[in-house]
């Protein structure tokens, strides 16, 4: 039942206090030096005589495993910067006092001011994977159609949680539904490579076909000019 009411009630910010950290940390190295740190001199056989011991080593077991989710979940805090205006401390008191929305947040790929931003993600690089020449056709076809159904799951659970992407300091479902809308308008205008080629254009059999052996052919013949000359090089010398 403690342990229960601990893990229901736990808050980023009370793993914060529990652990002894100002803000989150960004890494999962200096959270684990930390916590067999602490673990060394909170664990209940070290402290024989205190009855809160047991209840102390369980709040910090849960406090690691909370800032452990948000450190995966990339809702981590940038280093504390001071800004005109503004001390070292307010900064860290509102980075602090943050309430983590729901995860329809981190779903979108949205980042707040003090949080940290995203680094590049496994769809990206299973997407720069399906676009190398050295791809077969066959898995080609099944990453292709497996990347649009990953979309439509995705963008379900984004509508249906969107409810619970309220967060503080005036950040509303609103706000979060405007920059969507936002990054789509930019996405279609401004595509990437990857983006352009892997976005929702289809995925019947005649037009991956299509589209697969017609970007093989565009890399030949871009690369054709260097083929020609790296034989004749060869053949001269």
């Amino acid at each position: 039942m403690l342990r229960w009411s601990i893990v229901r009630r736990m808050s980023i910010k009370a793993a914060c206090d529990t652990m002894d950290f100002k803000v989150p940390p960004n890494n999962k190295k200096d959270l684990k030096t930390r916590f067999i740190h602490l673990a060394k001199e909170r664990h209940p056989d070290q402290n024989h005589n205190s009855d809160a011991a047991t209840t102390d080593m369980v709040r910090l077991t849960e406090a690691y495993k909370t800032l452990k989710k948000v450190i995966e979940e990339g809702v981590a805090t940038r280093p504390v910067v001071k800004a005109e205006g503004a001390t070292g401390e307010d900064m860290e008191s509102v980075a602090r006092s943050f309430v983590v929305p729901g995860s329809s947040v981190s779903l979108r790929g949205f980042t707040l001011p003090w949080q940290r931003a995203p680094t590049r993600t496994a769809s990206t690089a299973a997407a720069e994977e399906l676009l190398s020449t050295s791809t077969s056709f066959t898995t080609y076809v099944s990453g292709i159609r497996q990347a649009a159904a990953d979309r439509r799951r995705r963008e379900e659970r984004i509508d249906k949680d969107a409810a619970r992407s309220e967060g503080s300091h005036g950040f509303t479902a609103e706000h979060f539904a405007e920059m969507r809308r936002m990054k789509e308008r930019m996405r279609v205008e401004h595509p990437s490579d990857e983006e352009a080629y892997l976005s929702t254009q289809g995925t019947s059999w005649v037009r991956l076909t299509w589209r697969y052996y017609g970007r093989k052919f565009r890399c030949y013949v871009k690369k054709l000019p260097q083929t020609i000359r790296e034989s004749l090089r060869y053949i001269i010398h």
